[in-house]
């Protein structure tokens, strides 16, 4: 007994157990020993609250383990299932052929530039006057050029620094109006490309002192107006279409070396940078990205979204860049011939086009047309009904998360009757600042579209 004794205490030591003294009423353990044999056995209850306290701390640490378990969990389930960007196939490398030797590229002969002047679009004298969109710099700053329809013009090049109110020319030349305007902030630099004239020939014209002299140089032979695309006033790329040959100038045309020629490359696309390195090139859903500058190409394939079937054929394809590394990809989904009803979605990337989110779809009015004006990556305009025919305009500023409407048809109504009917195919430089050109009147907005101020056109 006196063995079971000592290894209690021993026991009661370890787990810190005391017990009770005979301030409690209680006698001591030692006493009650004593007189086991003229008393009735009593219940052992230090052993008992040994036995209690163990199955407590057992319990106790179950219920710890649980909730360490269930925290973990929660702080799994709070992550959205698919936050990263949508599982796109890896690009795969296309063919390309390096330029090894030899790499410049004569040009063709250029137009030559003649003063400035206005020209009378309005006078009875004057067949087929034509005006090209203007190029926005700043919301104050602008360029736009007119002349005459045709392949050798003559065509005009106007300068405004007063959002349209005032025009002044800065430069004419036989041929076509122009097909590209780039500018500097300031207007100090510009750069204009002109269409083919009846010769097959292009021109860049150049200056860098706000318009006062232009330089003249022809671009190379055997290329494809759609496939010229220059980033700044200097820097710019050509896709030759017969020969898939990819050409570069860093010095306004003065130069053109041959990077690479694409052989795996399909034709009749649309060719587009948003840094020195990173392009894009998009062809249907083919989506072509390099980030070398062009010397090396990878081509993907957009994933078709949840619930548009196999059958389903894209009818139009394009893709904007916001900035060096933000741009969309809008595909519409059409399931019958003529594409009544299409299903338009959006595919966002934040990374040159490295990687892209899973699809968006855009609200649409079944049945009538619509068209999407992105801003940036986040203001976006969507036109329900067709240009001169629009049911509503609608806008959104977080990316199609929410929409609001900006514009709603009267009653008993299929037109909205204001300035939206006179609006065609708007363009915007911020989310308030935009133009719409509708000959023989330039509208634009300070707000956003919500109003839309008349101006007339140079000449």
């Amino acid at each position: 007994m006196i063995d079971e004794e000592r290894l209690r205490a021993r026991m009661q030591r370890a787990i810190g157990y005391e017990p009770p003294s005979q301030a409690f009423g209680m006698q001591p353990l030692s006493h009650a020993l004593a007189g086991a044999t003229a008393q009735p056995r009593q219940p052992r209850q230090p052993r008992s609250m040994l036995l209690g306290l163990v199955a407590a701390l057992i319990a106790f640490a179950i219920v710890i383990s649980l909730m360490l378990a269930g925290q973990a969990l929660r702080s799994r389930s709070s992550v959205p299932a698919h936050t990263g960007p949508a599982p796109w196939a890896g690009p795969t490398a296309i063919t390309t052929e390096l330029c090894q030797s030899q790499c410049e590229v004569a040009t063709q002969s250029a137009l030559q530039p003649k003063p400035a002047s206005i020209r009378r679009c309005g006078t009875s004298t004057t067949i087929g006057c034509a005006v090209q969109p203007p190029f926005f710099a700043t919301p104050s700053l602008g360029w736009i050029t007119d002349g005459i329809a045709g392949p050798d013009g003559p065509a005009f090049l106007y300068r405004t620094d007063d959002a349209g109110q005032h025009w002044r020319p800065v430069l004419s030349w036989d041929g076509p109006g122009a097909q590209q305007i780039r500018s500097s902030v300031d207007g100090s630099e510009a750069l204009v490309i002109t269409g083919w004239n009846s010769m097959g020939a292009a021109t860049a014209f150049h200056t860098t002192d706000s318009g006062l002299h232009w330089t003249a140089r022809g671009l190379p032979l055997g290329i494809d107006s759609d496939l010229v695309y220059f980033l700044n006033p200097r820097e710019g790329w050509i896709l030759r279409t017969s020969s898939l040959d990819l050409l570069h100038t860093t010095d306004a045309g003065s130069h053109w070396t041959r990077i690479a020629r694409l052989v795996g490359m399909v034709r009749g696309g649309t060719l587009l940078f948003s840094t020195s390195s990173d392009g894009v090139y998009l062809q249907g859903r083919s989506l072509y990205t390099t980030h070398d500058g062009g010397a090396k190409w990878g081509v993907q394939t957009p994933p078709r979204p949840t619930g548009v079937p196999p059958s389903a054929y894209v009818a139009r394809s394009t893709v904007k860049f916001f900035n060096s590394q933000e741009g969309l990809l809008e595909l519409d989904y059409c399931t019958a011939v003529g594409c009544p009803s299409p299903s338009d979605y959006v595919y966002t990337t934040s990374d040159a086009g490295t990687d892209w989110t899973t699809p968006l779809r855009l609200p649409v009015s079944e049945g009538s047309r619509n068209i999407f004006i992105f801003i940036d990556p986040d203001h976006w305009i969507g036109m329900s009904g067709g240009i001169f025919n629009a049911h509503s305009v609608i806008h959104t500023a977080d990316a199609g998360q929410h929409w609001t409407v900006l514009l709603s048809p009267p009653a008993n109504s299929n037109m909205v009757e204001g300035q939206w009917d006179m609006v065609e195919y708007p363009d915007f430089i911020d989310p308030l600042h935009g133009w719409s050109l509708n000959e023989p009147f330039l509208f634009l907005t300070s707000d956003g579209g919500i109003t839309w101020v008349r101006q007339v056109l140079p000449g």
